[in-house]
């Protein structure tokens, strides 16, 4: 099976952004979401300690203590470690596309139009900026469909190829996928694969 596409900014940003790894960025919010809350718990339970609000407590006048001082400064190096995770949960996804896509932008064989062979024993993609690669299946250990693009893994777990489905039929497709299980069995699992 053999058949030529491109692979546009939109492509290149869906491959980089797949369904299944919003799962795991849930994971992270959750527990972020809980650190937020048990640190919003530990300065109410300690902000009365130290607020100079409070009722007075009245003491012997021989023995007069003078407790520590507690300024912004304290406060700030407390939590700062939660500031960052909070603005860390918030750069990150602004961020991220942003690089993605200054990385297609730059990188002179994403704009070039890609042929693809694709038999049972191997997989051969040539670009037209001159790159060519031939392979068997062997050094592709997953991968997994989103939103009319499919994406090869690597064995090191690196981004290894992108394959635009928009110019094939859904008998074409069905072939590849066809292809693409029995030459490389682990799919990843998506929520919106189309």
């Amino acid at each position: 099976m053999e058949f030529s596409y491109r692979i546009s900014e939109e492509d290149y940003l869906k491959a980089f952004n797949p369904k299944f790894m919003g799962r795991t960025k849930s994971v992270v919010k959750t527990i972020l979401f809980w650190i937020i809350i048990l640190a919003c718990l530990m300065v109410l339970v300690t902000w009365p300690q130290h607020s100079p609000h409070r009722a007075p407590v009245v003491q012997p006048p021989a023995t007069h203590r003078v407790g520590p001082s507690h300024n912004a400064w304290d406060y700030i190096e407390g939590f700062g470690p939660l500031l960052l995770a909070v603005e860390s949960l918030v750069l990150v996804p602004v961020l991220t596309p942003k690089l993605q896509r200054r990385r297609y932008r730059k990188d002179p064989a994403m704009q070039g139009k890609f042929t693809v062979n694709i038999t049972r024993q191997s997989i051969s993609v040539q670009n037209s900026t001159g790159t060519f690669h031939r392979s068997g299946w062997e050094p592709y250990r997953v991968w997994y469909e989103t939103k009319g693009v499919i994406l090869l893994f690597s064995r090191p777990a690196v981004h290894s190829l992108i394959v635009n489905l928009a110019g094939l039929s859904e008998s074409q497709r069905d072939e590849l996928r066809g292809i693409l299980s029995e030459a490389i069995p682990k799919k990843l699992e998506t929520r919106d694969a189309s």
